[in-house]
């Protein structure tokens, strides 16, 4: 699957009144919801995470190759590693307040480091994700 992956987290109104807090992700090339997850209650996305990943590959057969793009919170080891593992991968900002994460990931002195994008699709608006990021001992694309 070459089209990007994205999940959001938005609450829903339901008719007591109360609101509901849900995980999604969406196929941005179709622009349809593949899979959607209530967050229980005093809880956050992050334990959601793995399950949402379980539905949305129930739903297209297989991750492999899928770019999934999720919000800061999702910069987690865990994901990161279960995402990989289903030959997929993830994009994520990494903010300052992961300092390991951050230093790992700018270029480090002797190693080039390259965001490869790829061009939008026609019929698409923006950019679309990329499909992986080379190594940093990769020779530079020329």
């Amino acid at each position: 699957m070459a089209s990007g992956q994205g999940c959001w987290s938005r609450w829903r109104s339901v008719p007591d009144g109360g609101r509901v807090h849900l995980l999604s992700a969406y196929d941005t090339a179709a622009g349809i919801v593949l899979a959607q997850i209530q967050i229980a209650a005093k809880s956050n996305e992050i334990p959601t995470f793995a399950p949402l990943l379980e539905q949305v590959a129930a739903q297209v057969g297989s991750l492999a190759g899928a770019v999934i793009v999720a919000d800061a919170l999702h910069a987690q080891t865990a994901h990161a590693r279960d995402v990989a593992a289903r030959g997929a991968h993830l994009m994520v900002p990494v903010k300052a307040n992961q300092p390991t994460a951050l230093h790992s990931s700018k270029p480090h002195r002797g190693r080039s480091c390259q965001l490869v994008t790829a061009p939008a699709r026609a019929g698409t608006a923006g950019a679309r994700p990329a499909p992986s990021r080379p190594s940093p001992s990769a020779p530079p694309a020329g």
